[in-house]
């Protein structure tokens, strides 16, 4: 059986202890005993690996009922269930089931089944073919506590855990290893004193135990920390204290980035409160934290690495970088959250102006930057450029503002068209929304209430229905003298000088007709003019229906002379100054009704191509006067002046090119340079270039222009104007993740746009630039000088992941120098060496720091038994036959001196025989051994 095999072994493990040299010993015990093994640095596993010892192991408990065994005719085992197993690993003191396998009988009727039942708080046993399947293997699991955390000094130096200055942390099993150096025996200062302590011979240098600095009083560094889990975007936090007065508070300068340069964020005192432990490093006093306020700047979205430097109270210039440093922090910028209200009419005629207020409004607490509404154009009416100073972009209405600060309002007025086709009473339903290149945390403010507005269809008016409503032979607008346009409801009001019954010039006639009472000045009823011929005045429209953006019409004649074409002046704004936009002659046919006004000739229409100068997205108001040919000077402005036009500015063509690198090292910074040029004809305005950002890039702010920053998955560069012909150049930087396929590219591409009208979109994308990533020799992946490490940070010889050489320099542990003169070389020869990388040959450890570790009278290698090299950190075990508490020759005595057969603590054999117990008369007197010799 397995038992009684393991107990022989264990038999045999006790006689051979003695005879089996200790490199053999761990070997050996780990074949004989398999069942105990470490999981890990912090647990501890036990394996059951046959059903019977699980059940052999249950009915050594007689408080339980017993598991029939193999000798019983109904051999018994474990049921495979979770209760049974936890209570077997809970029997066994390890209390967590870390894995189980199941067996089953392939004949169940001579068989038996035991489980756990907790109601009874006892095993139960049942027939196999009741439930068939056991427990085959089980193992067990347990925490243990390491020497640095279980909460006890192991080695006597006052701390505990990793207060104790040679705990590197929790997972630390040696408490006594490392030493500091004011307990390490060893005179780090040539000051000809030692350690702390209050005798002659101690350094006044150590301020206690853990002190790590033998340096003379004034002297020592600052020591602390720069607290990873307690630092965020709220608070910088850590504790630094100086062992030249542990009762100052020091002064903490706080970088983004090493120090050096403009990066110092601030200063702030060390003086509040911390956890006791600190009072262990700062000769009991704990009130050495720091606190220090996470600034703005800090607050943008990007990585920055804080360090933390306590500042030297002593002489010395030595201001320490505190453990800890750098932590990575990365603060997300402050949102705008941006809000959009719209008002706008309830009802609107149909061929009126339907105008709608957008107010935008930034609730903080960032400021808001690149803000810009939009507006989709309801179907069936038109935009109004000449309202307002949003722009039209395809079908979407545009409008900006560069920036909001908090509670700041910005209000848009938006007018369209309402055509007189539109169906009558339908509704136009229209909402805005706002964007922003700044984060906004509240997304669900950034569009507007719905504006419902209904058409309105009033009954058609007197001057456009097509009846002669005053009976004077004149129908509608610009027929009838007294229609001033086509919306006009009374054809009657104000009447022609001709008709209004008013001898006008006093000439005692009056209104025309052939009676010897009518005015033979009058031309027809419908003129307004009753002087005699050769001195009535022009007559004539500006017609704001067919006057746009392309021509300016209208029509002009003289009573004097209707067979004559008059001229007619165009002004922008009334007549006089610098405003007239040109002459043009009015000698174009018109529609009939013109005729009617001028003596039956209706071909007195004019025509004048818009000019360039009314084409900058301003309004401006058109006067019409027509120039008269008799002798007198009043050249009259003709009706329906003036008429109102806004032309929208000609686009401006915008192009982008970019330029880069062709090759990048990993890690390292790529640069771009874009340049956007406006090929006019007109100013683009708030032009934006985008860059969206290849994956394996990170935005480099330190690099990139000042107008550029990273919205998103992009970079956008903003607030630009470019007149015509003007170009802008912006660089934009990436750092290449250190871990981009080497030999991988880069394919980057830029884009360009404005708020103004761009009439050739096919040149606003850039060329896609193309750039290969390199790999140094510190970033390929490659143990190029195969010395165990690969690449930066792990290999010493690396500075960064730039540095393309791996080789050099090299570590104090594997320059093939003798760095701390004690005539051995480099790892693994020097026992103060841990690796190729370490640059250090003075590390001292148990079996070679010159110090008796286990007071057991013998030091370091080869004289401790405990020894096995000079690297070994453990000159406590294993422990010779004559120290370890066990009578291993079985004659009643255990170890030096008790047992003769030890010569030190250091014999390893308690089997050595001395005179008076070796069954020889040695001196020839007939009597041998103690107590029958004399």
């Amino acid at each position: 059986m397995r038992t009684r095999k393991f107990a022989a072994a264990l038999s045999i493990y006790s006689m051979l202890l003695s005879q089996v040299p200790f490199d053999g010993l761990r070997e050996l015990a780990t074949n004989l005993a398999p069942e105990i093994s470490v999981a890990h640095a912090q647990t501890e596993q036990f394996t059951f690996t046959t059903e019977w010892e699980i059940r052999k192991f249950i009915n050594t408990f007689p408080q339980y009922t017993h598991i029939p065994d193999d000798g019983s005719g109904q051999e018994g085992a474990a049921r495979f269930d979770d209760v049974t197993a936890a209570k077997v690993c809970e029997l066994k003191g390890f209390p967590t089931v870390a894995s189980k396998s199941a067996g089953s009988y392939t004949s169940c009727g001579d068989n038996t089944i035991g489980y756990f039942d907790a109601a009874l708080n006892n095993f139960v046993v049942i027939p196999a073919c009741n439930s068939n399947v056991f427990i085959e293997q089980l193992t067990c699991q347990r925490t243990i506590s390491t020497q640095c955390s279980d909460g006890m000094d192991n080695d006597n130096d006052g701390a505990t855990d990793t207060a104790d200055f040679s705990c590197s942390s929790t997972t630390d099993t040696d408490e006594t290893n490392p030493k500091s150096q004011c307990q390490d025996g060893i005179d780090n200062d040539g000051d000809g004193v030692i350690d702390f302590g209050n005798g002659p011979n101690n350094d006044p240098g150590c301020g206690s135990l853990q002190d790590n600095d033998e340096g003379p009083a004034n002297f020592r560094k600052p020591v602390g920390y720069l607290d990873a889990g307690i630092t965020n975007c709220d608070m910088i936090r850590g504790w630094t204290c100086d062992a030249d007065n542990f009762n100052q508070a020091l002064q903490t300068h706080i970088y983004d980035g090493p120090a050096g340069g403009q990066n110092l964020l601030g200063i702030v005192t060390a003086d509040k409160p911390r956890e006791s432990q600190v009072g262990i490093h700062c000769g009991g006093n704990s009130t050495h934290g720091y606190e220090f306020p996470t600034p703005a700047s800090l607050k943008d979205g990007q990585p920055h690495q804080l360090y933390a430097y306590g500042i030297n109270i002593g002489p010395g210039t030595d201001n320490s970088l505190l453990t800890g440093s750098p932590v990575t922090i990365t603060c997300a910028a402050p949102g705008a959250d941006l809000r959009i209200s719209k008002t706008g009419p309830s009802s609107v005629p149909r061929t009126a102006l339907a105008t709608y207020t957008v107010t935008v409004t930034n609730d903080g607490p960032g400021v808001a930057t690149n803000v810009k509404v939009e507006d989709s154009v309801p179907a069936g009416i038109f935009f109004n450029p000449g309202v307002g100073d949003c722009t039209l972009q395809g079908n979407t209405i545009v409008c900006t503002q560069s920036s909001l600060n908090p509670g700041q309002s910005k209000s848009f007025t938006i007018s369209f068209t309402v055509p007189g086709t539109y169906t009558c009473n339908t509704t136009v339903v229209n909402r805005a929304s706002v964007t922003a290149t700044s984060p906004d945390p509240n997304a669900s403010n950034n569009q507007s209430q719905t504006v419902s507005t209904t058409v309105t269809c009033p009954s058609t008016p007197q001057c456009q229905d097509g009846i002669d409503n005053d009976g004077d032979g004149a129908v509608d607008f610009p027929g009838d003298f007294s229609c001033g346009d086509p919306g006009d409801d009374d054809e009657g009001n104000p009447k022609s000088q001709c008709q209004d019954g008013i001898d006008n010039d006093a000439d005692g006639v009056i209104d025309f007709g052939s009676g010897p009472n009518n005015d033979p000045g009058c031309g027809s009823l419908q003129d307004n003019d009753e002087g005699p011929a050769n001195f009535r005045k022009p007559v004539g429209y500006l017609d704001a229906g067919i006057t746009n953006c392309d021509m300016i019409r209208g029509w002009t004649c003289d009573a004097d002379n209707f067979n004559q074409a008059l001229q007619a002046h165009i002004y922008d704004g009334p007549a006089g100054g610098q405003n007239l936009l040109g002459t043009t002659t009015a000698n174009k046919p018109r529609e009939s009704q013109v005729g009617v006004q001028c003596g039956g000739n209706s071909n007195h229409g004019y025509e004048f191509p818009t000019p360039a100068s009314l084409k900058d997205g301003q309004p401006h108001q058109l006067y019409a006067y027509g120039i008269n040919i008799g002798p007198g000077t009043d050249n009259t402005v003709l009706t329906g002046s003036p008429v109102t036009i806004t032309c929208s500015a000609p686009g401006a063509d915008l192009r982008i090119s970019k330029t880069g690198q062709s090759t990048v090292a990993r890690g390292a910074i790529v640069s771009y340079t874009l340049v956007a040029k406006n090929d006019g004809p007109s100013t683009a305005t708030n032009v934006t270039i985008a860059d969206v950002i290849p994956a394996g890039l990170i935005f480099t702010n330190a690099g990139s222009s000042g107008n550029c920053v990273q919205n998103g998955n992009s970079v956008l560069c903003n607030s630009i104007t470019l007149a015509s012909g003007q170009s802008a150049t912006v660089t934009i930087a990436f750092t290449v993740s250190s871990t981009f396929t080497c030999g991988g590219t880069i394919n980057n591409q830029a884009s360009v746009s404005a708020s103004t009208t761009d009439p050739n979109a096919s040149n606003n994308q850039s060329g896609v630039v193309q750039t290969i990533v390199t790999c140094t020799q510190c970033a390929d992946g490659v143990d190029n000088d195969n010395d165990g490490a690969v690449d930066f940070p792990n290999d010493f010889s690396c500075s960064s992941a730039l540095d393309n050489d791996e080789t050099n320099p090299k570590a104090a542990c594997q320059d093939g120098v003798d760095n701390d003169g004690d005539g051995l070389t480099d790892f693994p020869q020097d026992p103060g060496c841990v690796s190729l990388q370490d640059n250090n040959e003075f590390n001292s450890v148990q079996c070679n720091d010159g110090i008796d570790n286990d007071s057991d009278g013998a030091i370091d290698f080869p004289a401790d038994f405990s020894c096995s090299s000079a690297t070994d950190t453990d000159e406590t075990n294993p422990k010779t036959a004559c120290q370890d508490g066990v009578d291993n020759d079985g004659d009643g005595l255990t170890d030096f001196p008790q047992d003769p057969g030890c010569v030190s603590l250091q014999d390893n054999n308690e089997f050595n025989t001395v005179q008076c117990n070796d069954g020889i008369d040695n001196d020839g007197d007939g009597v041998s051994d103690f107590p029958a010799d004399f």
